[in-house]
């Protein structure tokens, strides 16, 4: 399905309201047409925005789709020529391959097109992908690489062929939980297709994304980010595709969970970002969007909007300790979750971890330790906050002038891994809420707790008992590196919060190998109430993280 609509651009912005779309943007492929009246601007152009993207994986017998990406050509019209894709293996060059050739006229404000390259017969390793795009306009050809951005390096996509799948276990399925599509769009970014989401995690591995775009993009009129459509068109038609991606008839492609990165108030009433999963309401939250000159205050709070969910959805706070910038903190109001904030009965858990382990992620993890050290039950999760990016992202750096690459940030990277019954979207989510997943760039992980009466507890649950029997399953791959440090840490729980005890327990190991080990603990209670959780990293510096078994004395 290809979404097209006329976009509202309005090239006379004012300085507070541009720059204020600038802070709160997230990474994204980047709108550049956006400018303020009278004033020079280096990276706008009379083009089309133009791109190129793929995974930066790929599965093991998976095809490598490849998307192009042509916005705006309603305000430029262009006819697209030629598209072609050279590509090295491992730096060696191999071949190109004509991927269009039939001149087509553009006058949309959304084209995109995606195409199949089949890596069989290649070996392992790297492909180098330059994606040429060549147009005409107004009489004149024009060619461009990867993507038509003042100021960013036109690099090759790379793309790792990998040996082997995402590390396996029993009943494991991979996500994102944090990304954005097309109906993310406002002054300076957009994201990327529904159904090239699907396409490209499948390719990258994944079995479930939730695709959270924001609260002040899905109220707005279709043809106008500006202004709210008080019958929410958008948000019923972003509902209606991701309902239609998710139909069987659709195979066993990822599964598509309908989301929402709605703004609120935190105690302090500044605006933090929250992920709401499969809630069929829309939930407004403008705080940040900077559609009206200086309207900052968040339509709810933690607390009120917690209350509004329903038991089939979920509630995590987004990205709780990723820093705020001081100009973010004066022009948007944005703030950072806080202990309070975190321990509202509603709230699931916190996505620590977005796109990269970091000092955000490290901040992130110690915020969650201080809350199960006062007895709180939250979980941890895992997404990318990718705005479309399957391979890295481009961003504007600084207004009108500067562009800015990296890659992360980008669809896949880092992953939430669950433990469900089935292959299905009930199954996936009731896991999620249970917690019974971990969080990974890298290897995988599971463990259970059986105590004497031969219960059994999973990652997540609460078991009680006098003596408990500790096995953990650890699986990593060649792609990701080898087992390289593994931990099974109890934490001591008081209620009063004032520190974190956490002791690192030795343990029985049973090493099947190096990308494949299993250890084994027994334990007797002594105390009223403890947790316990798992660590692992890799010798390539990758790492995963599980959620809590809880242990209670009899």
């Amino acid at each position: 399905m290809i979404w097209e609509h006329s976009f509202y651009l309005n090239h006379s912005g004012n300085l507070f309201q541009w720059t204020c779309y600038l802070f709160s943007a997230g990474f994204f492929y980047a709108e550049i047409h956006y400018q303020f009246k009278g004033i020079y601007s280096r990276l706008k152009h009379l083009f089309p925005e133009i791109l190129a993207d793929a995974p930066h994986r790929l599965e093991p017998g998976q095809k490598l789709p490849v998307l192009v990406i042509i916005k705006d050509a309603h305000l430029f019209p262009i006819e697209l020529r030629t598209i072609r894709v050279d590509f090295k293996l491992n730096g060696e060059g191999l071949s190109h391959k004509i991927l269009f050739d039939n001149s087509l006229k553009l006058d949309s404000p959304f084209w995109h097109r995606q195409f199949w390259l089949d890596p069989s017969g290649m070996n392992t390793g790297t492909i180098e992908l330059n994606v040429t795009i060549t147009i005409r306009h107004k009489k004149k050809i024009y060619n461009f690489q990867n993507d038509n951005y003042t100021g960013t390096s036109h690099a090759p996509l790379c793309v790792k062929i990998s040996s082997s799948k995402l590390p396996c276990l029993p009943g494991l399925f991979y996500g994102d939980l944090h990304t954005h599509s097309n109906y993310t769009s406002d002054q300076v970014e957009f994201g990327a297709p529904l159904p090239a989401i699907q396409e490209a995690a499948e390719a990258v591995g994944l079995s479930f994304v939730a695709v959270t775009d924001h609260s002040y993009d899905l109220d707005d009129f279709i043809d106008n980010y500006i202004k709210n459509d008080p019958k929410l068109t958008k948000w019923k038609r972003f509902r209606k595709e991701l309902s239609q991606l998710n139909k069987p008839s659709n195979g066993k492609k990822p599964i598509m969970i309908s989301g929402e990165e709605v703004t609120v108030r935190n105690r302090r009433n500044r605006n933090v970002h929250f992920l709401i999963l499969n809630d069929p309401r829309f939930h407004k939250g403008s705080g940040d969007g900077a559609e009206k000159w200086f309207k900052f205050y968040s339509e709810s709070s933690i607390p009120d909007l917690l209350q509004k969910i329903p038991d089939t959805a979920a509630a995590i706070a987004a990205h709780p300790a990723v820093p705020v910038p001081k100009l973010e903190s004066i022009l948007i109001n944005r703030g950072k979750w806080e202990m309070p904030d975190i321990l509202h009965k509603n709230l699931s858990g916190l996505q620590i971890l977005n796109g990269a382990i970091d000092q955000s992620f490290m901040d992130g993890l110690r915020l969650w330790k201080w809350s199960l050290a006062g007895g709180y039950k939250k979980y941890i999760y895992a997404g990318t906050d990718a705005h479309g990016n399957f391979n890295r992202y481009r961003q504007v750096r600084f207004p009108f002038f500067k562009m800015h690459e990296k890659d992360s940030q980008i669809l896949g990277k880092t992953r939430t891994g669950v433990f469900a019954d089935s292959f299905s979207f009930e199954a996936i989510l009731n896991a999620l809420k249970r917690g019974r997943c971990f969080i990974t760039d890298g290897p995988a992980l599971n463990f259970t707790a059986q105590n004497e009466n031969r219960e059994i507890a999973e990652m997540g649950s609460t078991i009680s008992g006098g003596t408990f029997e500790i096995q953990a399953d650890f699986k990593s791959t060649p792609e990701f590196g080898k087992l390289h440090k593994i931990k099974l840490l109890l934490g001591k729980i008081d209620r009063s919060g004032a520190k974190i005890q956490e002791t690192q327990l030795r343990f029985q190991e049973r090493k099947e190998s190096n990308f494949r080990s299993r250890i084994f603990r027994k334990i007797e209670l002594s105390r009223k109430e403890v947790y316990l959780r798992l660590e692992a990293a890799t010798d390539t510096g990758k790492a995963s993280f599980s959620n809590p078994i809880w242990l209670e004395l009899k």
